[in-house]
């Protein structure tokens, strides 16, 4: 049975201490019955060109394919950057951050960054292309705020990835001693269970 506490956590947008790999993956990827989902999933899956194509199609007003894809988000306000990241697809966040100049501090209605989105999933090369972009391994600036960072996110992966993905986050300057110490007494708490 459901305490109020958990309940109260699934409302929030905050995952379970030990979610198996399918809530991951389902939590963490487009859902068909998104109105975009052509868009986000091929952000996604990696397609490059495909995604291109799809992100041409939704501009019809012709503003542009960076306010085109800002402003088409699902209902958690997760946009394309996001999916790439959980993807692990490098190259799609290379060209949302570098051509069409998308914010890589973007963050869903929960308040999750697409760091987060890549250390859960565990896809290094994308935690660290978005670190070497700016992204903000604290995730959030606001000392108020109640969101998990990437290294909660990274935890709640799982034990296979996180002591690498721990390892690129913590090399960041912006990380204090506090947390370092908190990831590893996670990681021991997830082996001895």
């Amino acid at each position: 049975m459901e305490t109020n506490n958990q309940t109260a956590r699934k409302r929030s947008g905050h995952m379970d201490c030990s979610p198996d790999k399918d809530v991951i993956n389902l939590k963490y990827s487009p859902c068909p019955v998104s109105a975009f989902f052509d868009l986000l999933s091929a952000a996604y899956t990696g397609e490059l060109d495909r995604f291109k194509m799809v992100a041409s199609s939704y501009d019809k007003r012709g503003d542009g394919l960076a306010k085109t894809i800002q402003r088409h988000v699902d209902g958690d306000r997760r946009g394309c950057l996001a999916f790439a990241a959980a993807g692990g697809r490098v190259d799609v966040c290379r060209y949302l951050v570098e051509e069409l100049n998308l914010d890589v501090h973007v963050k869903d209605v929960n308040g999750v960054t697409p760091l987060c989105y890549a250390a859960v999933k565990g896809h290094l090369n994308t935690v660290e292309y978005l670190l070497e972009k700016g992204a903000n391994p604290d995730g959030s600036d606001d000392p108020n705020s109640r969101t998990n960072t990437p290294l909660h996110y990274a935890v709640l992966g799982g034990i296979s990835h996180i002591f690498n993905v721990r390892t690129k986050l913590v090399h960041s300057y912006k990380l204090t001693c506090f947390v370092y110490i908190y990831v590893y007494l996670c990681s021991c708490f997830i082996v001895s269970s």
